[in-house]
């Protein structure tokens, strides 16, 4: 399983080099895919066409390009006070004695 692991994070390393972006931006899940269903395809082929579709392999990968993350807001975020289940009685302010 490491091994595997390995490979996908690999293949995913060149297709960032390949689109000049971070490897953090390539979806891992769908790279995973992509390379296990070529490696089904790739059991069929002759042994000197898996160079060539590890090259289509990685110029496919551009539909793996996650968008940029999107940035913090500049406030903490705000926690909204939950209203009570039930209402409660509050006591009215009497006034004062004279």
């Amino acid at each position: 399983i490491l091994t595997s692991y390995n490979i996908v994070r690999l293949e995913m390393a060149a297709m960032a080099k390949e689109h000049k972006v971070e490897p953090l931006r390539i979806s891992f899940l769908n790279a995973l895919y992509l390379i296990q269903d070529e490696f089904i395809w790739a059991s069929g082929r002759s042994p000197g066409a898996v160079p060539n579709a590890l090259k289509m392999l990685r110029e496919n990968g551009k539909r793996l390009i996650l968008p940029n993350k999107r940035k913090r807001k500049a406030y903490p975020r705000a926690v909204l006070k939950r209203p009570a289940k039930y209402p409660t009685r509050t006591r009215e302010k009497k006034a004062t004695r004279s």
